[in-house]
């Protein structure tokens, strides 16, 4: 077996002990050589892990580390994720080459009653 060879098999022997997933799962992981969430090269990024839900244990994926924080960081959570998003696409269709003030504030007081909700609920 040549050295190649050799480091893949042991990736995939990793892979499926660190997850406790079956051979052919950890191959096609092994292979995978791009963020499933970014799409950028591993080597791109400085490398991939395979992402796993903490809860259950499943596996979903290949993820740049950078990805993977985020996930973490935004608890994994649907709600979150989406908001940010949500967020991300106003500011880009509303704030980002807006010239008129009156917008500008409209959005602001509305972000400043939506904290104000959202502290209430606390």
């Amino acid at each position: 077996m040549n050295g190649e060879k050799r480091r893949e098999s042991k990736k995939v022997a990793n892979i499926m002990h660190r997850y406790e997933i079956d051979r052919p799962l950890a191959a096609i992981l092994a292979r995978v050589d791009w963020c499933c969430a970014c799409g950028r090269a591993g080597d791109e990024v400085g490398g991939l892990a395979v992402d796993h839900d903490h809860d259950t244990g499943q596996v979903r994926g290949v993820l740049c580390h950078s990805c993977n924080t985020a996930l973490g960081l935004l608890g994994e959570s649907d709600d979150r994720i989406n908001g940010l998003h949500a967020y991300m696409s106003v500011w880009r269709t509303v704030l980002r080459d807006c010239d008129d003030m009156d917008l500008a504030e409209f959005y602001i007081n509305k972000l400043q009653r939506r904290k104000r909700e959202c502290q209430k609920t606390q």
